[in-house]
């Protein structure tokens, strides 16, 4: 059914169109490598997303058999005590043999949970390890979008005030940039949650997209001060005579 899934596709497309306009507005800035980082990491990501659930099927016949093994051992185990009861009963008696028994049983059960779930933790690992770069992604953009302050348009510069070096619809569009890159950043980790069900990777990817909403919610009530600046900086501009050719 369309639009009942993120399309790894359409998210590398807007990421590699977001560090394009990026350039073209800021191409000497360090935002356009942040931009196209997160280009290179949607390639990447997507990629990784689509494999995060499939079987590691070598791993999984060398748990079969190491299981089987298991499993023959135990019942070798069992069957010498079973054996060493029914010949010697005056010297074992019948709750020494099934402790026996039981300790057998408990540790091959173990030893089997252990192998079998072997492979989902390395799978989780391999995950939360991706996830990390996109959460420390995250926090480089928040660093660049840290010190462009616009209520330093409302008041006098200090000596260790932020440079003032982009207008205010500049200032607009670098904070709308920095927005969509960690919209971005958010989608990409929701996809490790669209293929896997597992509950450790659910919440990273959750915790991710609620650490890009939350920067984001700052960076809009930054453009939200700014917003009257580039309103009055739109209508002097177009107050302006054109000049004559």
């Amino acid at each position: 059914m369309p639009y009942s899934a993120l399309e790894p596709e359409k998210i590398k497309s807007t990421a590699h169109e977001l560090a394009l306009r990026v350039a073209e507005r800021f191409p000497n800035n360090g935002i356009a490598q942040v931009s196209r980082a997160l280009a290179d990491l949607s390639e990447k990501h997507t990629d990784y997303a689509a494999k995060a659930a499939s079987r590691n099927w070598p791993m999984q016949i060398v748990s079969v058999l190491i299981v089987l093994a298991g499993l023959a051992t135990a019942g070798w185990g069992v069957w010498q005590v079973l054996q060493l009861f029914g010949m010697d009963a005056r010297e074992i008696g019948s709750v020494q043999g099934l402790d026996s028994v039981l300790n057998i049983m408990i540790v091959t059960g173990a030893a089997i949970w252990f192998v079998l779930n072997l492979e989902t933790r390395q799978r989780q690992a391999r995950v939360l390890a991706r996830l990390h770069e996109l959460r420390a992604l995250a926090h480089v953009i928040d660093m660049h979008q840290l010190r462009k302050d616009p209520t330093t348009y409302y008041r006098e510069p200090t000596a260790h005030s932020p440079n003032r070096d982009l207008s205010e619809s500049n200032l607009m569009a670098y904070l709308d940039y920095c927005a969509e890159m960690l919209a971005i950043i958010g989608k990409l980790a929701a996809l490790y949650m669209q293929k896997m069900s597992d509950a450790v990777v659910i919440d990273a990817a959750n915790d991710i997209e609620a650490l890009a909403g939350g920067f984001s919610q700052k960076i809009w009530l930054k453009i939200n001060v700014l917003q009257p600046l580039a309103d009055a900086e739109r209508r002097a501009d177009s107050a302006r005579p054109t000049p004559l050719s």
